[in-house]
């Protein structure tokens, strides 16, 4: 009995994250050598969803050995080889709900639309544009969590185009090497009607191959930017 979270996209490829909880697992979800499965991304599947969970670090992860319960965990998905505005339909599932059995609920909340869905008793479809960190969450047990989906912004890339969506008035982005040397910065300014139409709540920037640091306000992820 395996347990599996699935993500599958309309091209119907599929992809799975192995979770085991643990009622002694910390929230921050520190890497552990010999037990947990870092995320590696294919390359070689068209379109395949890759679906993999984030520890306060920002570690991939594709298998977590003590997930831990009632904490919501991060999710991320990557859209192999989807131009950045191409809109994909995501479904995801439990593959097998019965190795779950001794929780009451597995909760998938997406931060965008707001929806909560226990996954022990149903699939969640929506449709999703380019790579995302920040929209879904996982939650093992206990009650559904309230949602404020009225500023949520998302970082995303796909190979070298970075997008900073959904944001606000006073927002600060930037972008940063490894070392910490800015490359870029940018501060969303009040929006009036014309600015609105331009659709000026983005940012896009197209990166060189190579590991930056974005920075959205106090979030931050490290992203990685190839051919």
């Amino acid at each position: 009995m395996s347990n599996d979270i699935a993500g599958q996209s309309d091209y119907q490829c599929a992809d799975y994250l192995e979770l085991h909880p643990s009622a002694d697992a910390a929230a921050g979800m520190t890497y552990r050598v010999g037990s947990d499965g870092i995320k590696w991304f294919s390359f070689n599947e068209t379109n395949a969803p890759q679906l993999y969970a984030l520890n306060a670090d920002g570690t991939p992860f594709s298998l977590l050995s003590a997930a831990p319960v009632e904490t919501e965990i991060p999710l991320g998905i990557h859209l192999q080889h989807a131009p950045a505005d191409a809109e994909a339909e995501l479904e995801f599932s439990l593959p097998a709900p019965d190795a779950f059995r001794q929780y009451a609920h597995v909760w998938l909340t997406d931060h965008v639309t707001g929806s909560v869905t226990d996954l022990l008793r149903g699939n969640y479809a929506v449709s999703a544009v380019g790579d995302s960190e920040n929209r879904f969450t996982l939650r093992i047990g206990g009650m559904a969590q309230d949602v404020n989906t009225s500023h949520q912004p998302s970082i995303g890339i796909n190979r070298l185009q970075l997008v900073v969506r959904g944001l606000a008035p006073g927002d600060h982005v930037s972008v940063h090497s490894l070392s910490g040397m800015l490359i870029d910065s940018f501060q969303v300014q009040a929006l009036n009607a014309k600015a609105a139409e331009q659709n000026c709540t983005e940012f896009r920037r197209l990166l060189s191959p190579g590991v930056y640091i974005v920075r959205v306000n106090n979030m931050t992820k490290k992203v990685y930017a190839r051919r």
